[in-house]
């Protein structure tokens, strides 16, 4: 940078969230599917894991909206959730959940 431009500049830093992209399709106000970006063509149904997640609703409440919509978001689980997770899954099934995203696309 200083070659190019000199020593007039800053850096901005931002967090990231490792996150999961998500498209959750409803029909008639309910929840009809939960698909994950996947390779930019095609995505995992992840619609049963989906449901457990309390703050996405399974049915709307009354509204303005289409019969058929899709709304795109991500799903973040925090760190010590997730590692709560892991270790169930070690005291059960003698394994480890490699990823979030792992996690997440596994049915």
């Amino acid at each position: 940078m200083r070659k190019t431009i000199g020593d007039n500049f800053e850096y901005i830093c931002e967090l990231k969230f490792d996150g999961v992209a998500i498209g959750l399709t409803y029909q008639h106000g309910r929840l009809l599917r939960a698909v994950t970006r996947g390779d930019g063509v095609q995505g995992d149904d992840v619609t049963t894991n989906v449901k457990t997640i309390r703050s996405i609703p399974l049915k709307l409440h009354a509204g303005d909206y289409p019969d058929e919509f899709e709304i795109r978001g991500e799903i973040f689980m925090p760190r010590k959730s997730f590692d709560k997770i892991n270790k169930q899954i070690a005291k059960h099934y003698r394994r480890m959940a490699m990823t979030k995203k792992k996690y997440w696309s596994a049915s």
